[in-house]
């Protein structure tokens, strides 16, 4: 699955120390490679990917400008047994996203208190 994300930064809500933190289900997800801004992100420098959680420092995100997020994973939906994400059910492949169902699907801020909109 490729994901490709647009991120606005908020000057009024960032500290240096800050990270960008998206959400994704391990047993689920396999990240094949991020990019940020055309630029490949290595693992360890550019980004921490521990448990479920996929973290980006925000100092490698414009200030003024919004910034893309380009990541690409590969899932199972085969395996899938928790009727969640992207599954197979029979001969038919099936997506159910709520409430977190989507992080099981790609790496994303999958939380109620983020605000997005989807084109």
């Amino acid at each position: 699955v490729k994901s490709e994300l647009t991120i606005v930064p908020n000057k009024t809500d960032r500290n240096d120390g800050d990270c960008l933190v998206l959400n994704g289900e391990a047993d689920a997800l396999t990240l094949i490679s991020i990019k940020l801004n055309n630029k490949e992100l290595v693992e360890g420098t550019d980004y921490i990917l521990e448990g479920d959680t996929l973290s980006i420092p925000s100092k490698l995100m414009g200030d003024d400008y919004p910034s893309q997020l380009v990541t690409k994973v590969r899932l199972e939906p085969e395996k899938n047994t928790q009727l969640s994400g992207l599954y197979k059910s029979g001969a038919m492949y099936c997506t159910q996203c709520e409430a977190i169902g989507f992080r099981r699907i790609t790496f994303y801020p999958d939380r109620p208190d983020n605000t997005a909109v989807f084109d």
